[in-house]
């Protein structure tokens, strides 16, 4: 067993000898995979570098036209913006002149109407007062009329009675 274990031994070993005599081999075709490898990729990385600065000039490019187009577009909206708004202030300094001409013309028809009725309240107010002053004179004179009649009255009743006294002592 022992012998067959030996043998067995020498067998797989021989195998793996013959294996690792193979392995240069392997190694010289592995490094010339390795080295394509490598020259294939440097190449790609390359292909890939010249596309991206291929891209990134292109896009630089449709950049800088967008740029100057919306610069451009920017440019024509402000210049359109600014007419509108000052058409618009003419139109609104217009609207606001002739409201303050309608508003002015308001307030004088106004004032016109309301000196009209102060004169009128004025003159009715003069004609009441004047009504009034007018039966209070009346009253007045009517009230005088009566306490001269009351005073005429008194006075010849003191006459009266003064004389009675004159005559009650003359006698």
């Amino acid at each position: 067993m022992a012998n067959q274990n030996i043998a067995e031994r020498v067998q797989s070993l021989g195998i793996r000898v013959t294996h690792l005599e193979e392995l240069p081999g392997r190694m010289d075709r592995l490094e010339g995979q390795i080295l394509d490898l490598s020259t294939e990729m440097r190449e790609q990385f390359s292909a890939v570098h010249s596309e991206i600065a291929g891209v990134e000039t292109s896009l630089r490019g449709e950049i800088a036209g967008l740029e100057t187009s919306l610069r451009g577009e920017i440019a024509g909206l402000e210049t359109s913006l600014r007419g509108e708004i000052a058409g618009l202030e003419t139109s609104l300094r217009g609207d606001i002149a002739g409201l303050e001409t309608g508003l002015r013309g308001e307030i004088a028809g106004v004032q016109t109407g309301l000196r009209g009725e102060m004169r009128a309240l004025h003159d009715e107010a003069l004609a009441h007062t004047d009504r009034h002053f007018e039966e209070t004179i009346s009253a007045m004179r009517a009230l005088h009329e009566q306490a001269m009649a009351h005073s005429r009255l008194l006075h010849e009743d003191i006459i009266e009675r003064i004389k009675r006294l004159d005559d009650g002592r003359t006698r």
